[in-house]
Formats: C-alpha cells, structure tokens, sequence
C-alpha cells in the first residue's frame, strides 16, 4: 500500500463534487462528515499483488470497528487501467470474500474511469454514475448497507434517479463537472 498523494486526493475531490455534490449516494456525506471513511492506495501490480492488497484491507477492516472505519476505498494507482480487467480482478476479490468467510459481512462496489453498462454506449452519460479518476473498490460493511436501505425510503430508485439526473444535465454544467 502506498500513501499516493494523488490518486487519493483526486479520489476525496470526486467523491466531494460528484458522489457527494451531486448526491449520487445519500449515505456517503455522514461516513465522509464523520471522517469514517478511508481511502487506501495500492501500488500493486498483477493479480496476485492486487489480490493481496484487497485481502488486506478486509482482514483490516474485519478487525475495526464501525465507528473507527466504516468503509474503505481501495484504489489502484498503477494497474488495472483496462476495464475488462478490472471487472476480471472484481470477480476475484467478490470470490475472496467467499474465501475468507465474509460473506454476509463485506460487500463490494466496483468504480472505474471507463466504466461501461451493458447496453450502453461507451460516451453515456450514465456510466459516469461508476466512473471514478482510478480504478477502485469499495468494501462496504452489511450491516451498514442493510441499516441505510432500511432508513431510506426508496433505495431502488437511486439508480434510475442517478442515471436521469446525468442524462438531463445541461451540457454547460456536465462539462464543469466531468471536463474540467
């Protein structure tokens, strides 16, 4: 792991203007308020080195608590640039959870700055909904998930409300946030 100065502080900035900013998820601005949130840099080249690093990161966030770390952002400064390699690394790190025992405990969401939805041109604005400045994985706790949607009133509409909001925006604003 590394303390990348960069990938991390482009990371909190894309979180802040688009995640947060744009309330694309409404349960990220407490964990980032409460600065339980962590953004953790891998160097890691190759699967084995990458696999090691989220491994890591689990077992690390397996034995903290909530209130010390809720959530973790592993991102991958030097590998995984292509997007189907990363979604081939996403299934190995999802299997790693299996392999670990942490199923039902940890969950993985996937962000890239070439994400692609099945069925959707690469320039949709929907995509952006996952694309990030690095390739990264979240590891989101459960129980916390499972806490959120019961306290939001309609968590399915999230997406499609997400994915609309993009679609609409004014060129003018899409090209401050997404150009600039």
């Amino acid at each position: 792991m590394s303390e990348s100065y960069q990938p991390a502080a482009q990371t909190l900035q894309w979180l802040e203007r688009i995640v947060v900013g744009l309330n694309l998820c409404p349960f990220a601005a407490p964990v980032i308020d409460a600065d339980a949130l962590e953004i953790v840099v891998s160097d890691a080249v190759g699967t084995r080195a990458l696999l090691d690093d989220t491994v890591s990161q689990l077992q690390r966030l397996q034995t903290h608590s909530a209130a010390a770390i809720e959530t973790v952002l592993i991102v991958f400064s030097h590998d995984l640039g292509d997007f189907e390699d990363f979604l081939e690394f996403t299934a190995f790190a999802d299997e790693a959870i299996d392999a670990l025992s942490l199923r039902g405990e940890f969950q993985l969401a996937s962000f890239h700055p070439h994400y692609q939805f099945d069925g959707l041109s690469e320039s949709a604005r929907e995509n952006y909904t996952n694309r990030a400045p690095w390739p990264m994985l979240h590891v989101l706790r459960e129980h916390s998930v499972s806490k959120a949607i019961s306290a939001h009133p309609d968590t399915a509409s999230i997406p499609e409300r997400n994915q609309q909001l993009l679609s609409n925006m004014s060129d003018a604003a899409w090209r401050t946030l997404f150009c600039d």
